[in-house]
């Protein structure tokens, strides 16, 4: 019963708000960072194919970008791909951020796995 409360609070504390925030994230009026949101959840799909397939990192990356020929210069993809990394890092900071922010309301649920005790 215990584990469900804290479930429940952090759901509200945490997941919730981060969604919240992340989702004000992509509609922002920021061009690249809008293509940047919408296009990673394609590339992170292409990636799980890949590796299912037991293709190589160069050819998963190729793969994606087969599909998306907006992207044709060598410099466009790196760009891209540098974006998704610098998404990426963001929405962990906001997480971490957001999840250190409701602490007081999640706690540490137990004293168990407290060091010291």
């Amino acid at each position: 019963m215990k584990q469900s409360k804290n479930e429940a609070v952090f759901q509200d504390e945490v997941l919730t708000r981060f969604e919240l925030f992340k989702s004000l994230f992509l509609t922002l009026p920021f061009q690249r960072v809008k293509d940047t949101g919408t296009l990673l959840p394609f590339f992170a799909k292409q990636c799980e194919k890949g590796v299912d397939q037991h293709l190589t990192p160069d050819e998963i990356i190729k793969s994606f970008f087969d599909q998306h020929e907006e992207f044709s210069s060598e410099e466009q993809r790196i760009d891209l791909l540098f974006r998704f990394v610098q998404y990426i890092e963001r929405q962990v900071v906001l997480f971490d951020a957001i999840e250190d922010s409701s602490f007081q309301m999640v706690g540490r649920g137990d004293d168990e796995n407290v060091l010291g005790h």
